[in-house]
């Protein structure tokens, strides 16, 4: 329990789902429990290691999954301490780009890295209206969201922190809408990622605590 949320961090970073997520911390948990703790030198680095090692396990599941997600795909999104916008090197390593980046990487011949930059997009696997496909250009963007956001007068918006940047909780007669999560770099908005799915909003609720390896 002292590592939880570094383990979930490691688990999270690698698969992108908080289901997941937590599904390897669940085996990790009775492979730690079969351990000797007297060979063990560091335990958080050893504890690190078997849910790395569980982490691809579920990863070859994953990647089959996502190749049947209806649209793009997105990370689930997690409303995060304002700790970790703090953090930049953690807040980078659990952005959307990056774990877009490294879901590209995990899947080859897969032309999704180069959606990450400059570019809106949206997730929902067919359960609610989203783009089916990135949009990019600042003007084609503005527009979508205009069309998007619809009536102000049924919505509310709260300023958040999703990913350790900079996001708004969108709820639409009371119920989460989505949560559009924005990159910024060298202070202009290069990406705007809106997840819509039901599915993966439910960790917008909550704030998560997340631990890097090594800390500062």
């Amino acid at each position: 329990m002292a590592h939880r949320n570094l383990l979930f961090t490691v688990a999270y970073e690698m698969l992108g789902s908080t289901a997941d997520a937590e599904d390897v911390l669940q085996e990790t948990w009775p492979r730690w429990m079969c351990v000797d703790p007297g060979i063990v030198r560091d335990q958080r680095a050893y504890l690190a290691r078997i849910t790395t090692r569980q982490a691809l396990i579920r990863l070859r599941t994953s990647v089959r999954r996502k190749e049947s997600y209806f649209g793009p795909w997105l990370p689930e999104p997690l409303l995060t301490t304002p700790d970790v916008a703090d953090d930049v090197e953690l807040a980078d390593s659990v952005s959307m780009a990056m774990l877009l980046a490294l879901e590209a990487s995990h899947r080859p011949g897969r032309s999704r890295i180069c959606w990450t930059f400059s570019h809106r997009m949206s997730s929902s696997s067919g359960m609610v209206t989203a783009s089916l496909e990135p949009v990019v250009g600042a003007g084609d963007v503005a527009r979508v969201l205009t069309a998007g956001l619809g009536n102000l007068a049924t919505r509310s918006l709260r300023p958040a922190e999703v990913n350790g940047h900079p996001a708004l909780v969108v709820r639409l007669d009371g119920e989460i809408d989505s949560a559009p999560t924005v990159r910024v770099d060298d202070g202009l908005v290069t990406g705007l990622y809106v997840v819509r799915n039901p599915e993966k909003l439910s960790n917008v609720e909550r704030e998560t605590t997340l631990r890097r390896r090594v800390s500062p």
